[in-house]
């Protein structure tokens, strides 16, 4: 199958449908051997997220190295898997290296990990960069979108707020944001933590919403093709299962429970779904030309090379409080 890349605007075809389901699977069984080989990780928001990414990685990103911020950082495993799948960094490496002790692969990603254009962490502040970098296009005058991908969750953060009337105000028509819409964060279902109405949070700043299956690649490409006509800021509102493409994760994902949110399976666990994850020779000739003759763009070497782990640092004597002490917080982190 000779790919070509699509054009926004115009509809996939089979073939390039082909492609970007076969290149998600990829990523989904790296995802699953990150995770369970550190025995740690966020696998669930990472195979909800990994259909979009894959899109516009494959089709976007890899033709014109537009700025990508991933805001909910720790779902490293899809950003690496998505990095490796487009030859940006070796594949086996990041399975067995992440999460591991002087290592570049963090749980949370980093700017040692060529193709991350800003490490996140602390939730709400990825998206306020992605706005920074499409307000840096507009003042320079160059005609590129800035993407970012937001958690469910995260979105009932302030500073997210903030952002959504920083682009209103500035009309950063070039700020196309993308929300894992599965449902759930870190200890329950959004609905029972805090049930924003995400949607209309956007549209009351004066975006352009646009609510999409954020696990069918048509639907994603249409909406793209929508975002880049808008005259407005423009989220793509993505509704999607957590654990999407693994049995067992799915079926709680499926009833927002949050069981996959942060834990790593077993390997037994995970035996018979690598099974049907696992590519046949015709698939792996796919990805293999697709890396070889589909991508114009190639991020430079990350500037940090040195990992922060191996940084020294002077700890101290750590102070134990017995259990009939009474302190507050402060003073005993502090």
């Amino acid at each position: 199958m000779s790919l070509t890349i699509p054009k926004l605007g115009s509809p996939l075809s089979e073939d390039q449908i082909i492609f970007l389901k076969t290149f998600s699977k990829s990523c989904r069984s790296s995802i699953l051997l990150m995770v369970t080989n550190a025995q740690s990780g966020h696998p669930g928001g990472s195979l909800s997220t990994i259909d979009y990414l894959a899109t516009i990685y494959a089709f976007i990103i890899g033709q014109t190295g537009e700025k990508v911020v991933i805001s909910n950082g720790h779902i490293s495993p899809a950003v690496y898997s998505t990095l490796a799948e487009m030859g940006y960094i070796p594949k086996q490496e990041v399975i067995d290296g992440f999460r591991k002790i002087g290592k570049i692969y963090e749980g949370h990603i980093t700017r040692h990990v060529n193709g991350v254009e800003f490490g996140t962490g602390p939730l709400g502040i990825g998206v306020s960069v992605a706005s920074a970098f499409a307000m840096a296009y507009k003042l320079k005058g160059e005609n590129k979108k800035s993407f970012g991908i937001l958690g469910d969750g995260e979105a009932q953060e302030g500073q997210v707020h903030e952002m959504i009337h920083f682009a209103k105000q500035h009309k950063l028509n070039n700020l196309i944001l993308f929300v894992d819409y599965n449902k759930v964060q870190l200890t329950d279902s959004l609905e029972k933590t805090v049930n924003i109405d995400i949607v209309k949070t956007f549209e009351a700043g004066h975006w352009k919403a646009i609510e999409v299956d954020g696990h069918d690649h048509q639907a994603i490409w249409t909406a793209l093709g929508e975002a880049y006509q808008s005259d407005r800021p423009v989220v793509i509102v993505g509704n999607t299962i957590m654990g999407q493409g693994v049995d067992f994760m799915e079926e709680t994902g499926l009833a927002h429970q949050s069981d996959w949110h942060g834990k790593a399976p077993k390997p037994e666990q995970i035996e018979a779904p690598l099974k049907t994850l696992e590519l046949n020779e015709d698939e792996e000739k796919m990805l293999e030309d697709f890396r070889q003759n589909n991508i114009a763009w190639k991020p430079k070497h990350a500037k940090y090379p040195e990992p922060l782990s191996k940084v020294e640092i002077n700890t101290g004597t750590a102070i134990t409080y017995g259990t009939e002490e009474l302190t507050d917080c402060r003073s005993a982190y502090g």
